[in-house]
């Protein structure tokens, strides 16, 4: 089938049937917006047959392989699960400025920056020639107050001269019981009253040691105390580290609370680093993880650790939480302001 359309462009195609020129203008107008029709409905019905099916391969390859978040820092590893943190900071775990607990001038800095202490090591001392001879002197007092404490002379001869003055009575009584009136009753009152001053000096023995047990506890305390207050004239490390700085030097005047020097524990760190806060979960606390850097001339290292934190808080300009891991670095090997990795066991 062949269609014509020449009386669209011509105006005289149409004059030999319709013998009117006012009626060109009119048809051809009309022809022109059917054929504008079809054809919008005919390209219309086309596309749509034509994007269904690319459409329902997607739907179909959608199903069959869900799309999720892909993480930069999400190692999945069947059937263990890995979280790789690719940038941390090794930072210091335990750090302490060891005070002054009271106003005095240094007599002695006993340690140099770079020197390794253990715990209880001296640090420096405060000049304490008052604080000994106090320790002297309640040392002395307490030794005195102990002795008469243990010293238990009197209790016995209260006892001793009681035991005599019964014995004393027991005669008199059976002298009068086989021979009347032996012994006037003058002198058996005498010898009674002497038992029951006996009786009398054995309980006050009794409760002179009982003061004097007192106050040799008393005597004690004032010589602990004293031992206190030349314990704190001396500054001790409370932890096991490096020295690294020293803030006062001998002969100069501290106050309490004025830092002497600086400590910081190498043989434990802490590593820190962020994760996204989808990844960042509570749960993470208790897990292994291990970290690993390069020393100096590029060795690898890979020490074992344990997350001890995972921050509660969201940063609300990047959606990432703090996390922390522990490690032992007993060799030395890794150095507060290194960098590192963390790959994270997820049980």
């Amino acid at each position: 089938m062949r269609f014509d359309f020449g009386f669209l462009f011509n105006p005289n195609y149409l004059s030999p049937h319709f013998g009117s020129q006012r009626f060109i203008p009119s048809m051809r107008h009309f022809m022109l917006l059917s054929l504008a029709t079809f054809a919008t409905c005919f390209l219309g019905m086309h596309r749509t047959n034509g994007d269904d099916m690319p459409r329902q391969a997607i739907d179909s390859a959608d199903s069959a392989n869900p799309i999720r978040p892909i993480l930069a820092t999400d190692e999945i590893d069947a059937p263990n699960k890995h979280l790789t943190i690719d940038s941390v900071i090794v930072t210091v775990c335990d750090e302490v400025d060891v005070p002054a607990a009271q106003a005095g001038v240094l007599a002695t800095v006993s340690v140099r920056p770079g020197q390794l202490v253990e715990s209880g090591t001296l640090i420096a001392s405060l000049r304490d020639e008052d604080i000994r001879l106090l320790v002297d002197r309640t040392r002395t007092n307490a030794e005195i107050a102990l002795r008469e404490f243990e010293n238990d002379l009197n209790e016995m001869y209260a006892t001793k001269s009681t035991e005599v003055a019964r014995a004393e009575l027991k005669r008199a009584m059976e002298s009068n019981l086989k021979y009347a009136k032996t012994v006037s009753q003058t002198e058996l009152d005498r010898l009674n009253l002497l038992v029951q001053q006996g009786e009398l000096e054995v309980k006050k023995a009794q409760h002179e040691r009982q003061i004097a047990g007192l106050t040799n506890e008393i005597r004690r305390n004032e010589y602990q105390t004293a031992l206190d207050q030349l314990a704190l004239r001396q500054m001790s490390a409370p932890l096991q580290g490096m020295v690294v700085e020293i803030y006062h030097r001998t002969g100069e005047w501290v106050q309490p609370g004025d830092a002497v020097a600086r400590i910081i524990r190498l043989d434990r760190l802490r590593v820190e680093g962020f994760l996204p806060a989808a990844q960042g979960r509570l749960s993470l606390v208790g897990q292994p993880a291990k970290v690993y850097s390069k020393t100096e001339d590029d060795q690898p290292i890979e020490l074992p650790g344990e997350v001890v934190f995972v921050s509660p808080e969201i940063d609300p300009i990047n959606s990432q939480v703090r996390i922390w891991i522990e490690i032992e670095n007993g060799a030395l090997q890794l150095r507060p302001g290194m960098t590192a990795s963390v790959k994270v066991q997820i049980r």
